[in-house]
């Protein structure tokens, strides 16, 4: 442990988190400069029940946060949204410290892991658009990594899930992962698993479940209640109405095949990301630690699921990939690997 005098390291942690938060905001200004304009538009738009999509429509956290200090400060939209971005990043570099000094115990490593994190999130913080969800879901997901490395009851993930089904679809993947958790234990661990071990995973299973039920329901219920119309085939005459929720994977392919051989585009660094994620993935399935099997395989499902339904070149993507990479995949590096004849899964 680096904890020699306590008083002073937490000073120290919070002077890094202030930086960072000030930084990574300078760098969101530079790196969006004029389309920062359309991107506070389409938050609001998604207050005032004209969002781009009819999808956006139910992602309705981070806006009505916004909203919500608009209320309390008189502030003007665009005043609140600056505000509230600044606030998201400090929220998520403290949050991403105290995890890192969780599974860590070293200042010093939670400093080197949050400089990481704010190294990759410039990288990604490109293109046309970066949205409330995105920002929420570095920290969303910074906690749903904690939870799962740390063996957080049942509970304290269902919460997490419950929260993300107001910030971004995503909840929906989560839980169906959770259900798959669930029968992975009951189907593959059961000659092994203890009868507390198999009650425990029924009842997970239940909970998974009941979570992607209700989010789905709440999902639609927000898009029926709070939608007025989407103005997105307005103002993209490329784009025609409707669900705006189609199949992206041959077009991912088509495009990863183009930027692959060209090393010297500077694309190239989001090809190498892209490929890691599932590399370090099929790592950490194979590792001995369960916990590692858990959180390596939900993040390998939305990688799978970013592949075939996202835009892999709109890198905003790959941000809520961010706390897996920082986390996760640093143990990967501690954690014994089986015996190529043994099954990971039968410990």
């Amino acid at each position: 442990m680096v904890w020699r005098n306590k008083p002073v390291s937490y000073i120290l942690l919070a002077i890094v988190v202030l930086f960072l938060s000030v930084a990574q905001f300078k760098s969101i200004i530079n790196n969006f400069d004029s389309q920062i304009g359309p991107q506070i538009q389409a938050a609001q738009g998604v207050v005032e029940g004209l969002p781009h999509w009819r999808i956006f429509q139910s992602r309705v956290l981070g806006p009505y946060m916004i909203h919500a200090v608009k209320g309390i400060t008189g502030w003007s939209f665009q005043q609140s949204y600056a505000s509230m971005m600044f606030v998201w990043l400090v929220i998520f570099f403290s949050v991403l410290i105290a995890v890192a000094l969780a599974l860590w115990h070293s200042p010093i490593i939670a400093i080197g892991i949050a400089g990481s994190a704010a190294f990759i999130n410039t990288t990604l913080m490109q293109g046309l658009w970066l949205y409330p969800w995105d920002y929420l879901d570095l920290t969303l997901f910074t906690l749903i990594t904690w939870a799962i490395l740390s063996n957080k009851p049942l509970k304290i993930i269902a919460l997490i899930i419950a929260v993300e089904i107001f910030n971004r679809e995503a909840a929906t993947v989560i839980a169906g992962w959770l259900a798959l958790d669930a029968l992975l234990e009951l189907v593959l661990r059961r000659r092994v698993a203890t009868e507390k071990q198999i009650k425990s995973a029924k009842q997970q299973l239940l909970v998974a479940v009941a979570l992607a039920i209700i989010s789905q329901v709440i999902i639609e219920v927000l898009r029926a209640t709070l939608l007025v119309r989407e103005i997105g085939p307005e103002i993209f005459s490329d784009k025609s109405a409707g669900p705006h929720f189609e199949v992206q994977l041959w077009n991912n392919l088509t495009n990863l095949a183009t930027a692959l051989p060209n090393i010297f585009n500077l694309i190239v660094v989001y090809n190498i990301i892209f490929i890691a994620i599932p590399i370090l993935c099929i790592i950490g399935i194979r590792s001995t630690r369960r916990e590692l099997n858990r959180i390596s395989l939900l993040t390998l499902i939305m990688w799978a699921l970013t592949l075939i339904f996202g835009l892999i070149y709109e890198v905003r993507v790959w941000l809520a990939f961010v706390p897996y990479l920082v986390l996760a995949a640093p143990q990967l590096l501690h954690s014994p690997q089986p015996h190529p004849s043994r099954n990971p899964v039968d410990g």
